[in-house]
């Protein structure tokens, strides 16, 4: 599952797809550009940060994430 959050925090599902995207089978993040990202728990604690266009969630433990990259966020129940 994966809900896109704006700027606010206001639940938001009007972005455009390529910018910002999960893909559930291979559990990766695509980011349009090459950005600097960081993936948080719900507590707002940063995990890990990194530069590119790809977030390989795998590595990441089970569990309910946000990633934050740019002013776009996106929240990721990860399997």
């Amino acid at each position: 599952m994966v809900v896109r959050v704006s700027r606010n925090g206001a639940w938001n599902g009007a972005w455009n797809d390529a910018d910002f995207k999960y893909d559930d089978a291979t559990r990766t993040v695509y980011l349009g550009t090459s950005n600097s990202w960081a993936v948080l728990d719900l507590n707002g604690t940063v995990i890990k940060k990194g530069t590119g266009n790809q977030i390989q969630m795998s590595n990441f433990r089970p569990g309910v994430l946000l990633v934050r990259s740019g002013k776009m966020m996106m929240k990721i129940s990860n399997k």
